[in-house]
């Protein structure tokens, strides 16, 4: 089987394309030669695929998701031409490579339902996001000739929860499936045994930006602790993607002297120290499609408080394997990491709990192994149809 795998943006900071490394990863170990098309960017991305041996094509092409107030007249052109012209390009190039499944990573790119056009390939589109309610994003071309265009253009979409499957039932039918992401057994980062702390640390590791909620949960830490319950340290960590809303929350530290509360660490590589140290982590997205940073930390046995909302409410069993909170209420989120500091056990309890339950539900090849038999049917089905 030969599979080219889309990717709509050259960075391995973001869960997709992590979750997209892993995929790829596994159906090798299936026997199917992968290929990767990645925007013609920073080619430092292209090591971790080239080490892995993965052939990646370079090419320029759009998205089709924007912040419309950001978007000239010009740009509903360009984008359209070039990503034609890229398409047309693609599908005369990898005719040599005999490609059986076309598998675009995001519905923020529709390259990949232009080369399925262009060359008849079963197009498998993944929607890892829900566009306007986590990253302010519109179709730049409306949502009715692009929900038009998907379902036109592609064999099977993929949805990676159950929320993301109810935003979007109606306009794909049959088409649309519910398979949750994979996380790579790289992640398992068991516990130490230790003596217990005094200090609770929480973590809360993602992008810094208004609908990760990383501001709720700094109101919540100085809630608490000018409720006597200063025995609490926050770590927040990933990347300043808006600029305006991180010196928003820098403000409200520094007007309530939470330095010794609370630390910025910036984007981490690798967070398995960091969760060896942390007792809970923290999930306030207001939208989150999945959850990806969630089983991240399960898989380090620390049990998660997250809002009840998007993706997060799918993966956590409140009570079992952490917490729900109410989204956007910062004091709900204070009661709840205050629940775990009057009861510490629970932390070890519930921590166990989510790693078992992330083991079970959640793995890169459980993941692969749903897709690898999605693809198979499609090609089944291309036979009987010849």
């Amino acid at each position: 089987m030969n599979i080219l795998y889309i990717s709509h943006y050259s960075s391995l900071e973001g869960g997709s394309n992590l979750s997209l490394l892993y995929l790829m990863e596994e159906m090798k170990k299936r026997g199917a030669n992968v290929y990767l098309l990645v925007p013609y960017r920073d080619k430092s991305f292209l090591l971790p695929f080239r080490m892995k041996g993965i052939k990646v094509i370079l090419y320029k092409y759009k998205w089709w998701m924007k912040e419309k107030r950001n978007v000239k007249l010009s740009k509903y052109f360009t984008t359209f031409f070039v990503n034609y012209i890229t398409a047309y390009r693609v599908a005369k190039r990898i005719e040599k490579f005999n490609i059986d499944i076309i598998h675009t990573n995001s519905s923020v790119s529709y390259i990949g339902g232009l080369i399925s056009k262009f060359t008849g390939i079963p197009h498998v589109w993944h929607i890892r996001e829900f566009g306007k309610e986590d990253h302010n994003l519109d179709f730049l071309y409306g949502k009715k000739y692009a929900m038009k265009f998907m379902d036109k253009y592609s064999s099977r979409i993929i949805a990676i929860s159950n929320a993301i499957y109810e935003k979007y039932k109606d306009y794909f039918g049959d088409k649309l499936t519910v398979v949750y992401n994979g996380i790579s057994k790289n992640y398992i980062n068991k516990k130490r045994e230790g003596a217990e702390k005094d200090k609770i640390s929480l973590l809360m590791a993602s992008s810094i930006m208004p609908g990760k909620g990383q501001l709720d949960a700094v109101m919540a830490v100085n809630h608490l602790a000018n409720s006597g319950y200063g025995n609490l340290h926050l770590y927040i960590a990933g990347p300043i993607k808006n600029k305006e809303y991180y010196d928003e929350i820098e403000k409200v530290i520094n007007e309530n002297g939470l330095h010794q509360n609370i630390d910025f660490v910036g984007y981490q590589d690798d967070l398995k120290a960091l969760r060896q140290i942390t007792d809970i982590e923290l999930v306030c997205s207001k939208s989150e499609a999945f959850g990806r940073v969630t089983v991240e930390a399960m898989l380090s046995e620390n049990p998660v408080i997250g809002s009840d909302s998007g993706g997060t409410k799918e993966l956590i069993i409140n009570g079992y394997n952490g917490l729900l909170y109410k989204n956007t209420d910062y004091l709900d989120l204070a009661e709840k990491i205050k629940y775990f500091i009057d009861n510490k056990e629970k932390i070890i309890v519930m921590g166990k709990n989510a790693y078992d339950y992330a083991l079970n539900n959640f793995t890169a090849e459980r993941n692969a192994e749903e897709l690898y038999s999605i693809y198979c049917k499609l090609l089944s089905e291309k036979k009987v149809m010849q």
